[in-house]
């Protein structure tokens, strides 16, 4: 949600333009809030998990949450092979927040992937 503060690690300061950075920091507010929202949707489900009971209801679920971290983290794999490569690369995938991101969103999508096949 704070986008200006997150440019920060996405672009390298020669790279910095102004229409650039106005482009990103609105779509990184409209991402944060998704983000944001899918967070309050899980804390919703831990809280009031009891709704469903079902197990299909509960691998509908989880299946959304594994595509959701999914195509984060595939989105993201591109960008990682470029930066270990040593080409030009979007943003540093594996340092500071970034690198957290992309592990959370890689180990996220494997237990949500788990969480299906055990129901």
């Amino acid at each position: 949600m704070r986008s200006s503060r997150f440019v920060r690690f996405l672009i390298r300061k020669e790279q910095k333009g102004e229409s650039t950075l106005l482009q990103l920091r609105t779509s990184l507010h409209f991402l944060g809030g998704f983000n944001c929202a899918l967070s309050v949707f899980c804390i919703a489900l831990a809280i009031a998990g009891e709704l469903f009971t079902d197990a299909r209801q509960w691998q509908l679920i989880f299946g959304f949450l594994a595509l959701t971290h999914g195509t984060q983290f595939f989105c993201n794999l591109p960008v990682a092979i470029r930066e270990k490569k040593g080409q030009a690369h979007a943003w540093p995938v594996f340092k500071g927040p970034m690198f957290f991101i992309f592990v959370t969103d890689a180990v996220l999508m494997i237990a949500d992937a788990v969480a299906i096949a055990v129901l």
